[in-house]
């Protein structure tokens, strides 16, 4: 059986810039994606070391209007095989998507309607 390698927590944000600021220079979480040391300001997804937990930042959203918020996600070494356990125990999940080189995920959702991202550890 496939078990998760890492929680991550996705918070979509309206401003990068005064996100990151907030959660690494005010929380003082460690920036763990992009790996370069300019400006954060118009990237699409960073992500921030939350202790036993990835924090993601996923730019362009209104928390309150996105259909995605909050969501939750698990990295997996094996997305494949975590997708049939999981169809196998009942989840109805999405198929595979790749929305970006190097980035694949499917989908589901808890009981509450809270959206649940299975993902393949990122291996660019």
């Amino acid at each position: 059986m496939a078990k998760p390698k890492q929680m991550q927590i996705i918070l979509y944000v309206k401003d990068m810039a005064a996100s990151v600021d907030f959660y690494r220079n005010k929380l003082g979480l460690e920036v763990t994606y992009p790996h370069h040391d300019g400006s954060l300001e118009l990237e699409h997804w960073v992500t921030l070391d939350a202790g036993g937990a990835s924090l993601a930042l996923h730019a362009g959203g209104d928390a309150v209007d996105s259909p995605h918020w909050p969501a939750v996600s698990l990295i997996f070494d094996d997305l494949e095989q975590a997708v049939r356990d999981a169809m196998d125990r009942g989840a109805d999940v999405g198929n595979i998507q790749e929305p970006h080189p190097g980035v694949l995920f499917a989908t589901t959702s808890d009981p509450s309607g809270t959206v649940v991202f299975l993902k393949q550890a990122y291996r660019g």
